[in-house]
């Protein structure tokens, strides 16, 4: 949705009283307003210095933000064509192929963001969980436990072991994984109530203490 149709959108709420989805609205009217500037900033960086891969890459992450894919892919390939052994650019090309459901060609893109830095803990839980959705449970899991040991308050990695353990029907160590996303980001305790993951363990009482964690 364009920014001004936010806008408008907003407006349109407020006049009917419903001021909470108008002020969301003007929210993410400004959000996209102020990725509009960055856009406009990136192409001019570009056009400065065309041969630097600065301006490409932050550009592509603002497309990406504004969930313009491949406008965003088009200026992550730029950018390998200049420099390909960038592992962060990788892991934004897996993302976007993630994202369009190419799984394998998100997997090969994370491979090589984890091959050229082995310390990238998101890009480990992002090959992970491409692994996951691959059916690769314990590729998936060896991945998550890299990005562990690297950086032991990741939040997203205990919660996608939690997962897993879960679809394993792995009670104990399902909550033990949760209890850690949850203390770290109660954000994940309102994600679970939603997990279909975790139906296998949804009825137990340790699972439903865990996930009022935020209340």
């Amino acid at each position: 949705m364009l920014p001004s149709a936010r806008y408008n959108l907003a407006q349109v709420y407020f006049r009917q009283g419903q001021s909470e989805k108008g002020k969301e609205e003007l929210k993410l009217f400004r959000q996209l307003r102020a990725i509009d500037r960055e856009i406009e900033e990136y192409q001019k960086v570009i056009g400065n210095h065309p041969h630097e891969v600065t301006g490409y890459y932050r550009l592509g992450l603002a497309y990406t933000r504004k969930n313009m894919l491949d406008e965003a892919m088009q200026q992550f390939q730029h950018a390998l064509r200049i420099n390909s052994n960038i592992a962060a650019i990788h892991n934004s090309m897996g993302l976007i192929f993630f994202k369009k459901h190419k799984l394998e060609k998100a997997t090969e893109y994370f491979q090589t963001a984890v091959a050229l830095n082995p310390q990238f803990a998101q890009a480990h839980v992002n090959l992970g969980r491409t692994y996951s959705f691959l059916q690769n449970l314990d590729g998936a899991l060896d991945q998550y436990f890299i990005a562990i040991k690297i950086k032991p308050k990741l939040g997203a990695a205990h919660y996608n072991i939690a997962c897993i353990y879960s679809l394993r029907d792995q009670k104990m160590l399902a909550i033990e994984s949760l209890k850690r996303a949850v203390g770290l980001n109660k954000k994940f305790a309102r994600m679970a109530r939603t997990d279909r993951d975790f139906l296998n363990i949804s009825n137990s009482e340790e699972f439903q203490d865990t996930i009022k964690s935020d209340n």
